[in-house]
């Protein structure tokens, strides 16, 4: 039987592995003004995503939660981030700027700190700091590299770092929060293909020798709609840790593709800057993973009152609790570990084990041996 976890890691990395390799898709619709496609996307991705959340969710738990004037407000300046990360994403695909698009993705986790600081008042650890400074100097060596600074890059960075700080403060889940995004962004996407439409320049069901651009168009709702339901998927699996850095492959991807494939000018010191944010993403990752590690080794300790304080009361071995495992069988059935719950002072069961992933239960008092 495949385990949960394994599941996950295959959903994250198909996830990010889809959304590396767009660039092979949208590059069959450069010959259409990249707002355009941008519009169908928003539109077909409404029309796979709807039935689809209406078939798993609860409609009425939906509307209860999310059409309340602060979460329609908050979800349609989110909504605006994402159309800004996707337009722009277009437009570097359809101009040949893979290599710069990879670039905003690389440093879009660090953009995320800086607004967490900035914004959320988050403290940095001192790693992050030198994974700041490192990431900025590689922007500046890759703007040096290339004459000019990588607006397009950086733009898609900071609407993906604004896009994520929004999702992060969002008052509904992450599902709810697309399907509400979407749905905010349709009906201004209709309005634009109808102005093209008006115009004269509509690229859909117009020639039928493009009836392939028809199907490109409404087969990129799929193509959005299917690597956020993996992501969202992914993520109730496994740890945002391992997300975390499952999340590099697709702009690896995506950088191998303008590199390879599609031979965009990539010189040494266009290269140095590169490097320059890997090894800034190496110390973020590095540090992220010893701070969960961390993390989760202390809070595989319970919470004690002091050592004094227990051994002067009892002569009993004291063991660390797992509440998560439900009642066990007590180590020895002649002693009694006793659990409060901190928020409540409620007695919670005195049930022993060597392990409690919630520092939230801590022994209080242990009773002597009988």
């Amino acid at each position: 039987m495949i385990s949960p976890h394994t599941v996950g890691m295959a959903s994250a990395a198909s996830a990010f592995t889809i959304f590396g390799l767009y660039p092979l898709y949208f590059k069959q619709l450069n010959h259409i003004p990249p707002l355009q496609v941008a519009l169908h996307r928003v539109v077909w991705s409404f029309v796979v995503l709807v039935p689809l959340f209406l078939w798993q969710s609860n409609w009425k738990h939906f509307t209860t939660t999310a059409f309340t004037r602060n979460t329609l407000g908050h979800h349609a300046l989110s909504a605006a981030f994402l159309a800004g990360t996707w337009v722009l994403y277009l437009f570097g695909v359809s101009g040949g700027y893979l290599v710069e698009i990879s670039l905003g993705f690389f440093v879009n986790p660090v953009l995320s700190v800086v607004l967490a600081v900035v914004v959320l008042k988050e403290p940095l650890r001192r790693a992050q700091w030198v994974a700041v400074g490192v990431a900025m100097s590689g922007v500046l060596v890759v703007a040096i590299a290339i004459g000019s600074f990588p607006s397009l890059g950086l733009g898609i960075g900071t609407c993906l770092a604004l896009y994520g700080l929004m999702k992060k403060t969002s008052p509904i889940g992450s599902v709810d929060g697309i399907v509400l995004e979407i749905g905010v962004l349709v009906v201004p996407s209709v309005v634009g293909l109808v102005a093209f439409e008006l115009q004269g320049t509509g690229a859909f069901l117009h020639t039928p020798e493009y009836a392939a651009d028809d199907w490109l168009l409404i087969g990129s709702g799929v193509a959005t709609v299917v690597p956020l339901l993996l992501f969202a998927s992914a993520a109730q699996k496994i740890s945002f840790t391992l997300l975390g850095l499952l999340q590099y492959i697709g702009p690896m991807l995506t950088f191998a593709l303008g590199v390879f494939v599609y031979h965009e000018a990539f010189s040494t010191a266009k290269l140095a800057g590169f490097a320059f944010v890997w090894i800034a993403l190496a110390v973020f990752a590095v540090e992220s993973l010893v701070t969960s590690r961390n993390e989760r080794r202390k809070a595989s300790i319970v919470t004690l009152a002091t050592s004094e304080e227990i051994h002067s009361t009892t002569t009993a071995e004291v063991f660390v609790v797992d509440w998560s495992q439900g009642p066990t069988t007590p180590v020895d059935a002649s002693f009694k570990v006793i659990l409060i719950d901190k928020e409540d002072d409620r007695n919670i069961g005195s049930y022993v084990t060597r392990y409690s992933p919630l520092p939230t239960y801590y022994v209080v008092q242990t009773l002597p041996k009988l």
